[in-house]
């Protein structure tokens, strides 16, 4: 099955909380953390304690003990988790060991594109408005598919709450670095809605001045995001979740050449609710873009180089959530990713289509007990179709102790980039071709004398 990467994840976690833990106040402290809610493993509200998966979450009040303005800043302060600068300066996360390329990052449940070299920047994102972050580790392809190979990172923003809320935060640092928020909320009986405004800028500074180079370049960016909620009764609700952000970084590299890097992102999500007794649907129409432009110029102004990498990602989804009893709970899912990029060093604009069906069952038979089994079909064009499933298992012994079981079948599929890159390199002499294109590139190289 060419171009997939495998592993099958087995996992076997017991814990003894009363033994680890000797002070009351650490064990009341770790069980309203246990209590807290998680989304992210089940695609379903879930007590964290209660969860047959190695998953944990960061609450508002330890972000703001980190002092963090970035997302990257709160990461590093995680067990587990590792922040990795790739060749242009973004910050990508390891987990399980792996490459950032092989971690799915969220945003309010729907995922961000714009992996260069197969990073995505954690330092497109603000604290600010951050209510929890939500990790879940190990292959997650049963739910989430091909990304989440070694694991899920899901960024819950604030809610209004409510009546009228508001506030103002700002902080200064050296080099003219500032970071300032603004956030307004509104809710009443039927209509809710919030605006967060994020304004992050610095002149950046240099700690080697003989390298031509500076260590951090001067940058400006903005976020923006609004959320709107109406319930049009009862049962249906209808939801609006819109984001924008926006960065400009003076580029200053070697041999005198100097230019910038312009950054866009957009993300809207209109969703649909219906909630009766037993049943819960979701259908959710999500448009995600990402833009990037950079140049370099010489003394004279010429234009030394040049490239830009424009993707795009439209995906509509709909989950269906059916509680057949206090013990039983089924969740049924289907959707399809549209997806293209357009960027420098293609030969075409590639475009994929990739539709994709998931289930699963919750079973609690105890109050001890509790196992859930899934799987999720994904089909590819490009390559092999894939099936994902998984299994996990909790049982409870006593107080703060519990035994975890799971297992399950992740995978990740070529980028873009690994199939239609085409780069060449004269003055070292390298060339890198992608899988789709390599027997094209070679023949011409062939035809011009180039290779042999």
């Amino acid at each position: 099955m060419r171009f997939f990467y495998k592993v099958l994840v087995y996992s076997f976690l017991l814990v003894f909380s009363n033994n680890l833990f000797g002070q009351n106040s650490t064990i009341d402290s770790l069980n309203n953390k246990l209590n807290e809610v998680i989304i992210t493993a089940t695609k379903t509200e879930r007590v964290l304690s209660s969860l047959p998966l190695n998953a944990s979450v960061i609450n508002k009040a330890e972000i703001e003990k980190t002092n963090a303005t970035r997302l990257s800043d709160v990461i590093n302060e995680e067990l587990g988790l590792i922040t990795v600068s790739d060749f242009g300066g973004g910050e990508g996360i390891q987990m399980q060991g792996l490459d950032s390329e092989y971690t799915l990052v969220l945003i309010d449940n729907q995922p961000l594109v714009g992996r260069q070299a197969g990073t995505l920047d954690l330092n497109r994102v603000s604290v600010g408005n951050i209510k929890q972050i939500e990790i879940v580790r190990g292959p997650s392809s049963s739910l989430y598919g091909n990304n989440a190979f070694a694991g899920v990172i899901n960024i819950i923003t604030d809610e209004p709450k409510e009546g009228f809320n508001g506030h103002v935060s700002s902080s200064y640092e050296t080099h003219n670095t500032n970071d300032s928020n603004i956030f307004l909320s509104y809710k009443n009986k039927d209509f809710n809605g919030s605006v967060f405004f994020n304004k992050y800028s610095s002149d950046g500074y240099d700690l080697l001045e003989d390298d031509g180079l500076n260590t951090v370049n001067k940058f400006n960016n903005n976020t923006l995001q609004i959320k709107l909620g109406y319930d049009i009764s009862k049962k249906f609700k209808v939801r609006i979740n819109a984001r924008h952000f926006a960065q400009i970084i003076d580029n200053i590299a070697t041999n005198n050449l100097s230019g910038e890097t312009f950054t866009a992102e957009d993300n809207v999500n209109f969703t649909i609710s219906h909630k009766s007794n037993k049943l819960k649907t979701d259908f959710e129409i999500y448009f995600t873009s990402y833009f990037g432009d950079e140049f370099l110029d010489d003394e004279l102004g010429n234009r030394f180089s040049e490239s830009f990498y424009d993707q795009i990602l439209l995906k509509p989804e709909i989950k269906t959530v059916y509680k057949i009893d206090n013990q039983k709970e089924f969740v049924f899912g289907l959707g399809n990713e549209y997806e293209t990029l357009n960027r420098t060093y293609f030969v075409i604009e590639p475009k994929q289509n990739s539709p994709f069906i998931y289930f699963q069952y919750d079973y609690k038979p105890s109050e001890k007990i509790n196992l859930i089994l899934g799987g999720r079909f994904d089909k590819y064009k490009e390559y092999k179709s894939q099936i994902s499933p998984k299994f996990s298992g909790i049982y409870k012994t006593q107080n703060n102790e519990s035994i975890k079981i799971s297992t399950g079948y992740g995978y990740k599929t070529p980028d873009f980039r690994q199939l239609y890159f085409n780069f060449s390199n004269s003055t070292v002499g390298y060339s890198v071709i992608g899988y789709n294109v390599v027997e094209d590139v070679l023949n011409q190289l062939i035809d011009e004398g180039q290779i042999a």
